[in-house]
């Protein structure tokens, strides 16, 4: 009896490129859904204008507060680290000769942006029902929300699996951080951010989609089976592929994102001295709206890690 542990056995190629098919038409279609009744409701509706500017007021800051803390939240987001990162997730997946998922990330973050952008100067216009000091400007989906979701994404899609639990932990982190910040210093209202997720979500499915139909085509195909070949003969592989092929480990990367929303909130609520309006109805809008978008951040960062790992490795 030999005592060498063999590998257990993996899915198909094919199947699990399947899989990620599939997974990919679902979120798309659910981000699209959401952007569409978040943009109907929040932005066009007078009711939802307004409920969403109650969620907006709810957040208690001074003027001061505001031009202290600004310079931090947007540093999340400027423009050449946005850039630098991007360009990290291209070298990287092409480092790992996977040029299907560099294809996927480039899809995300181009296609989320330019989406955003577009829909946010020519294709939505908030009609002026007075209700707040925005007035008509449109800003929903939030571009800056926008930007470090898609970049979080990206990362994650290329990320290799060794460092893959902390790595998705820290993008989470990073994009709940520009996402709930953009509010907390009013440059956003909820419902702006809110579309901005559901939007990266849509751009999220198109872009795994790509990746997993690229990874299909046969050049490719051999490069990842040469690939599963050699780090399969490795003995720390082995005990990591059955680690993957369970749920309890997919459930540890949602665990990670969440947690990172909840890291950022007590550092805005706590160390920043942010707060809400005492009334219930504030509790509820102001408490309510950062738990949704930091909800919102970890689960579409961890989900699609655990999709890449699972139909994509």
């Amino acid at each position: 009896m030999s005592s060498t542990e063999t590998a257990p056995p993996a899915p198909p190629v094919a199947q699990l490129h399947g899989h990620a098919r599939r997974w990919a038409l679902a979120v798309a279609a659910a981000g699209l859904l959401v952007l569409l009744v978040t943009v109907a409701w929040n932005v066009y509706a007078p009711w939802g204008q307004r409920l969403d500017t109650r969620a907006f007021g709810s957040i208690a800051i001074t003027e001061t507060f505001r031009h202290q803390h600004i310079g931090t939240v947007l540093a999340a987001v400027e423009v050449r680290a946005l850039a630098a990162a991007l360009a990290v997730c291209v070298v990287l997946a092409a480092w790992r000769r996977r040029f299907d998922l560099a294809l996927g990330a480039l899809v995300v973050v181009v296609g989320a942006n330019l989406m955003a952008y577009l829909t946010r100067t020519h294709l939505v216009h908030r009609p002026d029902y007075g209700l707040d000091h925005l007035g008509p400007l449109n800003s929903s989906p939030s571009g800056h929300a926008v930007a470090s979701c898609s970049i979080a994404i990206a990362i994650v899609l290329v990320t290799p699996m060794t460092i893959r639990l902390w790595v998705t932990f820290f993008a989470a982190l990073w994009a709940s951080w520009a996402a709930l910040g953009v509010v907390v210093v009013r440059m956003n209202r909820p419902g702006d951010v809110v579309a901005a997720i559901a939007l990266v979500a849509l751009w999220t499915g198109v872009g795994v989609g790509v990746a997993a139909l690229v990874a299909g085509r046969p050049h490719q195909r051999r490069m990842l089976r040469d690939y599963r070949t050699q780090v399969r003969g490795l003995g720390w592989q082995r005990t990591r592929e059955t680690r993957v092929s369970n749920a309890p480990y997919g459930l540890t990367l949602l665990v990670l994102s969440g947690l990172s929303a909840v890291v950022v909130m007590g550092v805005l609520l706590v160390s920043w001295g942010v707060g809400v309006l005492s009334n219930p109805l504030g509790l509820v809008l102001g408490i309510g709206s950062l738990l949704l978008i930091g909800g919102l951040v970890g689960g579409l960062v961890g989900a699609t890690s655990r999709a890449v790992e699972k139909y994509l490795r």
